[in-house]
């Protein structure tokens, strides 16, 4: 990894198995993924998993430029390796995605900086980029066409703005203007007329 410009990264011996049933291959890839310390970035843990957990990745990915943030790497992917970028993004047959576990096991600062609550049906919700700068980017996945009010909303429970979507059914990709926000925690809440999702994102300009 050190040719690739990281410089605090553990070098782990993960040991695969992948001849096992689904749930011991995931269990060592979690644990693989797990020993990989001082990882900071998206980018930075795929090209550590790549050199020392034997994952392959597409050369589009692996040879992308060194990005310090998420969400610029996020968009590079998205722009230049579309296929790759939904499948890293994309749930497998666990319902999980490298994404959603690289956010949801406490690798930044120690704590985990997105939470999902999926509650409508057919749709799952990544943060694309965390903590984001001047646009959210929001991933969605849908088993049909929705039709969706969000609302970027504050800790203390108020609506700073709200914007009428419409999710295609597949994969979409919809941004959120963030320059306006201050430095913090928020929340994204995507409803319709039955349920509601609501995501945390982390603003740090």
């Amino acid at each position: 990894a050190a040719c690739w410009g990281l410089e605090n990264y553990t070098v782990v011996d993960c040991d695969f198995d992948w001849g096992g049933d689904e749930g011991e291959e995931w269990d060592s890839y979690d644990a693989c993924f797990e020993a990989l310390e001082d990882i900071t970035t998206f980018q930075g843990l795929i090209l550590a998993m790549a050199e020392n957990c034997d994952i392959e990745f597409s050369e589009c990915i692996l040879e992308a430029p060194l990005f310090d943030n998420d969400q610029d790497f996020m968009a590079y992917l998205l722009e230049n390796c579309p296929d790759g970028f939904f499948g890293l993004i994309g749930d497998d047959s666990n319902g999980e995605s490298l994404f959603s576990t690289y956010q949801d096991m406490d690798l930044i600062n120690g704590n985990s900086l997105s939470n999902t609550n999926n509650q409508i049906n057919g749709l799952s919700v990544s943060v694309l980029g965390n903590p984001v700068i001047d646009q959210l980017n929001i991933a969605f996945k849908s088993t049909n066409t929705i039709h969706a009010l969000t609302q970027i909303i504050a800790l203390d429970g108020s609506v700073i703005s709200t914007k009428n979507i419409e999710i295609s059914e597949g994969n979409n990709i919809q941004q959120f203007d963030t320059t306006t926000l201050s430095d913090g925690t928020y929340l994204l809440n995507i409803q319709n007329k039955n349920a509601s999702t609501t995501v945390k994102f982390v603003v740090r300009h």
